[in-house]
């Protein structure tokens, strides 16, 4: 493809202000940065047995605080931002099943710390669609493209950290 022709692609499709190059750039920066994070976890963390992962369907599906709605809760509780009656049941539905394995990344994370998935998640439940349509017919239907590969991933990954650092990563924080 090259670059130029990414360049076009990112600016007329994406609508992303930013080269392959200054991308790459920030990329970098940020993966240096979220390094240097994980290092620092790891090193509060280091006393902690390993997280063990769910097991079983009924073990998925308990109705545990901390692995359904805890983080509606905390946001709430925590007067971190509104949370709106539509949020919770679209975060729920968005819980997948139990799977026994082999599993995707994602899943493996699920299963041992479901509170960072459903942070990233939220970003789903926050959808208007599911509860508030807008009051303007024209923002009130999807967009006409769905690229949620660079910005609505961005902010999920970012909510995922924000909240880490506010305390709702652990179960007795949003239990």
């Amino acid at each position: 493809m090259g670059v130029g022709h990414y360049d076009w692609y990112l600016r007329h499709v994406h609508l992303v202000p930013y080269t392959w190059r200054e991308q790459l750039t920030l990329l970098e920066r940020e993966l240096g940065r979220a390094h240097t994070f994980l290092a620092l976890e790891e090193q509060r963390n280091r006393t902690l047995p390993p997280q063990e992962p769910i097991g079983s369907a009924d073990e998925h599906a308990a109705p545990v605080p901390h692995r359904r709605d805890g983080v509606h809760g905390f946001l709430r509780d925590h007067d971190i931002l509104t949370v709106r009656g539509f949020m919770e049941p679209a975060l729920r539905a968005r819980i997948g099943r139990f799977r026994p394995g082999p599993r995707e990344f994602f899943t493996e994370v699920d299963y041992r710390d479901p509170v960072v998935m459903r942070t990233h998640g939220y970003i789903g439940s926050t959808s208007r669609d599911d509860g508030e349509p807008h009051a303007s017919p024209i923002r009130r239907v999807p967009l006409l493209y769905n690229l949620f590969d660079s910005r609505t991933e961005g902010l999920a990954t970012g909510w995922e950290e924000m909240m880490l650092q506010a305390g709702c990563s652990t179960p007795a924080a949003v239990a």
